[in-house]
């Protein structure tokens, strides 16, 4: 009897082991919650553990989150639709009109490296508490903070921030990210903050179809850093960011139209994608990147609309902008500012050709910089190998109000600040344009290649040269429609090679001229110089 005792014992231990690790699943109507909501809710999150999960469901109304609620487990939110259900987000205490948040932020799905959770969120609208004054500029804050989950699945959301240093989702090391059919708007009135961050560690992410607005400083969407784990301290290692994509969305920037709005609100970037800008050694790779089919509205000052940045170790594979649309409606402003609609600042010892095909771009904006030239430029390179194709630009030459001069494009500048440039331009239309490349900066840079084939170039098509040691230019099959004398080369390098075949030139002021030199020395040496089967229109004496 005592043995079969002792056997029941030991059945019945094992028994209660096996039931205090099966997940558990707890169901709440939020509109049942008598008393505090959110005190209810940080018992039901902290209760939680990793194999656990939190169902909250919202009906219609309005309910009030006051600080931050943690989850250690599983989350799923559900309303009943944007216009039905919504959150407000509320924390902190006026002192004379101004609010001042002391939590890091409100929603916080903690998960870790060892066991990463999942987030479910669908149609729910989340709002920050409007507010009289100011955030203080030291509370950098989160609506959502979601860290270490291997499945993020946020449908059919909208999200509104106005005039606050604040960002509507902070992921941090997530996979299997899905983004979709979500209202994103972040006015953070020129502070910091933006709509949608992925750090570090990051694959099979799509981000589509959803319209994201911004106003202020910080991107409104960036992928980036070397973030691996964040379970208890920011550790940063080798990363890796796979099979991203970002596919019909609409960002639109500016269009604040609250009494608040700072007159020096500028926007770093509309998107990004770098990783933290250091000479760290440990490797970050990113492969199957893809930014296409998405719509930019750009309404105010904004200094670029596209980053995509690698740092020295970094490697990257298979990078692709295509087929988005560019527009810039005309300003208001007169603030002489430097703007580019793609920047590539790749410092990474990579080969790997960078892809910009197929965009689209219209322009009504005159952007002019401090020294009262165009501060405009369609792609800016600080090093890289770059293939531009397939794109169409068509720059309205907009009057600037203040000189009542006309300023273009400049279709690409190569810095000197990066490695080596190596750009191939092929079957663009290009009209407008300030130049065709601006080649060389304030410093010396080291060897820039620029090929291009079967462009069709309208405006001032001149290639401007400047503090190059080594240019390599080859020319072939283009047309050109030169509203200027000088309708190719603008100086030139310390050595370098020129092949200028088979283009068909048409001059529409002055007698035409092949190259020109207004800056610089005189002592560039072209090694090779082939000329040959063109044909040439208004050019005197040919």
């Amino acid at each position: 009897m005592k043995k079969f005792t002792k056997y029941l014992i030991v059945a019945a231990i094992a028994c209660m082991a096996t039931l205090s690790v099966h997940a558990r699943t707890t169901v709440i109507n939020a509109k049942a919650v008598k008393g505090d909501l959110t005190e209810y809710l940080r018992k039901a999150g902290q209760s939680a553990n990793y194999k656990d999960t939190v169902v909250i469901n919202f009906d219609k109304g309005t309910y009030t989150i006051n600080g931050s609620v943690i989850f250690q487990g599983h989350l799923v939110m559900k309303g009943l639709g944007q216009q039905h259900t919504t959150v407000i987000f509320n924390k902190g205490n006026d002192r004379g009109n101004f609010k001042a948040f002391t939590d890091d932020c409100f929603i916080d799905v903690f998960g870790t490296l060892a066991h990463p959770l999942s987030v479910d969120i669908s149609d729910i609208s989340f709002q920050l508490q409007d507010h009289k004054g100011i955030w203080w500029k030291n509370s950098r804050n989160y609506l959502f903070k979601i860290r270490h989950c291997n499945s993020v699945n946020i449908t059919r959301v909208k999200s509104y921030i106005s005039n606050a240093v604040s960002t509507n989702f902070d992921l941090h090391v997530c996979s299997n990210v899905n983004i979709t059919d979500c209202d994103i708007i972040n006015y953070n009135n020129s502070e910091g903050g933006g709509c949608l961050w992925l750090r570090g560690e990051a694959h099979n992410v799509n981000i589509k179809r959803n319209k994201i607005t911004k106003y202020g400083k910080d991107e409104a969407v960036a992928v980036f850093d070397r973030l691996v784990d964040h379970s208890k301290k920011y550790i940063r290692g080798k990363a890796s960011r796979t099979d991203i994509f970002i596919e019909d969305n609409e960002f639109v920037y500016g269009g604040y139209q609250g009494k608040d709005m700072d007159p020096e609100a500028t926007c770093d970037m509309v998107f990004s994608l770098f990783t933290d800008q250091s000479k760290s050694p440990d490797r970050c790779l990113t492969s199957n990147f893809h930014l296409r089919g998405n719509k930019f509205l750009i309404n105010d000052i904004c200094t670029r609309c596209m980053y995509i940045g690698f740092d020295p170790a970094d490697e990257h594979e298979g990078i692709y902008i295509e087929n988005n649309e560019i527009i810039h409606n005309p300003l208001d402003r007169e603030d002489p500012f430097y703007y580019c609609d793609i920047e590539i600042h790749d410092l990474s010892a990579s080969t790997d050709i960078i892809h910009i095909n197929g965009n689209s771009l219209r322009n009504d904006q005159a952007i002019v910089n401090k020294f009262g030239t165009t501060g405009y430029a369609f792609v800016v390179m600080r090093g890289g190998h770059v293939s531009i194709a397939d794109n169409k630009i068509v720059n309205n030459v907009t009057r600037f109000p203040k000189t009542g001069k006309t300023y273009g494009i400049e279709l690409v500048w190569c810095k000197s600040d990066g490695n080596n440039n190596d750009v191939t331009l092929t079957g663009n239309v290009c009209k407008g344009l300030d130049c065709i490349a601006h080649l060389g900066a304030w410093q010396l840079a080291d060897k820039i290649t620029l090929n291009a084939s079967n462009n069709y170039f309208a405006g001032n098509t001149r290639v401007f040269c400047d503090q190059i040691k080594n240019l390599n230019l080859d020319f072939t099959g283009n047309t050109f429609n030169s509203q200027n004398k000088a309708f190719f080369l603008d100086g030139f390098a310390q050595k370098g090679t020129v092949v200028f075949n088979s283009n068909e030139v048409t001059v529409n002021q002055g007698s035409g001229q092949f190259m020109t030199r207004n800056s610089g020395t005189s002592s560039g040496r072209i090694d090779k110089l082939e000329i040959q089967n063109n044909v040439f229109k208004g050019v005197l004496n040919e």
